[in-house]
């Protein structure tokens, strides 16, 4: 793990590159074939991090960012469409969309390089729905998340509660749209940056 970790940090200190890593454990988006063999196990992929974490900085580098692994074999690198029936074949890639084709080992890869970019696009979101009494209800069904406050103008009681709940909450990645805000959320240097409000009329 040592060499391979040497090898990722001499090739990004090279580049001036930020080192991205799937979030749980090298699983990906959980897409396997018959007999296909994986070079890692989620054991020896964790220890991996825990090595670029600390040798990365060591070498004046940033840490590693984790994000969401799901569907990043199955998502088209040029249209965004994503679906399983993308991979014809384990070693080949055809999006059903687009038409776009490659050898399905880059795929992967493409998509995670390209993920931070679009986390920064796409904001988990926050609503916010006002009480008669003028406190507000702020919620996301998705991350099962809900708290109560003063004011919609309590930005910052609200992402504090936020927080806490991202320190609370165990990878559960079988859940694929609540883990993907999770990695969303705690990738983010300032969580303000990684959310967007949303205010919904109560019913």
């Amino acid at each position: 793990m040592f060499k391979l970790a040497k090898k990722i940090i001499d090739r990004a200190s090279f580049l001036q590159a930020q080192v991205v890593l799937e979030s749980n454990g090298g699983r990906g988006d959980g897409l396997a074939f018959p007999g296909a063999p994986r070079p890692f196990s989620a054991h020896l992929y964790e220890k991996l991090a825990q090595i670029l974490q600390y040798k990365l900085i060591e070498v004046g580098l940033p840490a590693p960012i984790f994000l969401s692994g799901i569907g990043l074999n199955s998502t088209c690198p040029r249209c965004g469409a994503s679906t399983q029936k993308n991979r014809l074949t384990r070693e080949m890639f055809a999006c059903i969309k687009c038409g776009y084709a490659t050898e399905a080992r880059f795929v992967g890869g493409y998509n995670l390089a390209k993920r931070p970019q679009q986390y920064a696009i796409n904001r988990v979101p926050i609503y916010l729905q006002k009480n008669t009494d003028g406190s507000c209800f702020c919620f996301n069904k998705i991350l099962e998340f809900s708290c109560v406050v003063p004011s919609d103008e309590e930005k910052s009681a609200i992402l504090y509660q936020l927080s806490l709940m991202i320190r609370s909450q165990d990878d559960d990645w079988y859940d694929g749209k609540k883990y993907a805000m999770l990695c969303k959320l705690r990738s983010a240097e300032n969580l303000q940056d990684a959310v967007r409000w949303v205010k919904v009329r109560k019913k």
